[in-house]
């Protein structure tokens, strides 16, 4: 078992501030589609969909370090994610934000697996907890 990190934690900083503000935006988006929606089961699905973001991002928010040299509030999210953010901020009603946030979904867990490939079992375990409990949150119901 290692005790030392192999990423560092200004960059876990990074990226955990990334991806809280990320599922912000996400549930920021889908939650505002909600009272224009005319389909109450589309209605359901945005909010539900809303909560597991938020919910994702507060977990994302308890393991941003708190540093006396570097300031990790508000970090953009990864780099990888634009396109599929992007495609987020152009949907038009509730059926388009929803697939544009399962594209953004989908590219989160593909860098949360490739994070996981660099996690240490000790120093980042904080990190890699979160990693697990935010994938098992997006998954879909049921598998």
């Amino acid at each position: 078992m290692s005790a030392r990190t192999r990423v560092g934690i200004v960059e876990w900083g990074r990226r955990a501030s990334g991806m809280e503000s990320m599922h912000r935006v996400v549930a920021d988006s889908l939650g505002r589609c909600v009272g224009d929606e005319p389909d109450v089961a589309v209605q359901r699905a945005l909010l539900d969909d809303a909560r597991r973001h938020g919910w994702c991002a507060d977990e994302w928010a308890t393991v941003v370090p708190v540093l006396h040299d570097v300031d990790l509030r508000g970090i953009e999210p990864d780099p990888s994610l634009e396109d599929a953010l992007a495609g987020l901020a152009g949907a038009s009603d509730g059926a388009a934000v929803r697939a544009a946030a399962s594209a953004v979904t989908a590219r989160v867990r593909q860098l949360l697996d490739d994070w996981a490939d660099e996690t240490a079992f000790v120093a980042d375990a904080p990190y890699r907890l979160v990693t697990v409990r935010v994938g098992h949150e997006l998954d879909p119901v049921g598998t």
